[in-house]
């Protein structure tokens, strides 16, 4: 039995290391799925917040365009002019809106695709079970050595 211990101390440390990788992995993993969860979330309130922003300037252009009309001012240059203004400064703030949660959307992804990169190999963790195995091994009793000379 006192042979056994050290195959036994090396085969729970080698387990063990094994698990440990295995945990890490789901870790990154979850770590992973949870940035690319936040950047669909991103892009949702981007879109959102923009259809917002037109559903508010389109009312603001209605009351603009009755406004104007009731004083007899669609015809004017000066009107249209300033009313095509309004709308291209109007078209530039949903487009930054949209580019900003997309922006912030990719920096998430990215973020995830690092953090997949960064979990440990199952070759990785191989080698460290086989070295916590030799470790064990040692610990436990047993003899790497090569005997008597």
């Amino acid at each position: 039995m006192a042979q056994a211990l050290p195959f036994i101390v090396a085969a729970a440390a080698a387990s063990s290391s094994l698990m440990a990788t295995a945990q890490e992995r789901a870790v990154g993993e979850a770590q992973a799925k949870t940035l690319e969860v936040g950047a669909g979330v991103k892009r949702t309130e981007a879109g959102l917040e923009s259809e917002a922003l037109a559903a508010q300037q389109r009312r603001q252009f209605g009351e603009l365009r009755a406004a104007g009309a009731e004083a007899g001012l669609t015809e004017s240059v000066t009107f249209g002019d300033v009313y095509r203004q309004a709308a291209a400064a109007a078209e530039l703030d949903r487009s930054l809106i949209e580019y900003q949660g997309e922006t912030q959307a990719r920096g998430l992804l990215t973020e995830a695709k690092i953090t997949r990169a960064a979990r440990p190999s199952w070759a990785q963790g191989i080698l460290r079970a086989a070295s916590a195995g030799v470790q064990g091994y040692a610990g436990g009793g047993g003899s790497l050595g090569g005997g008597n000379a």
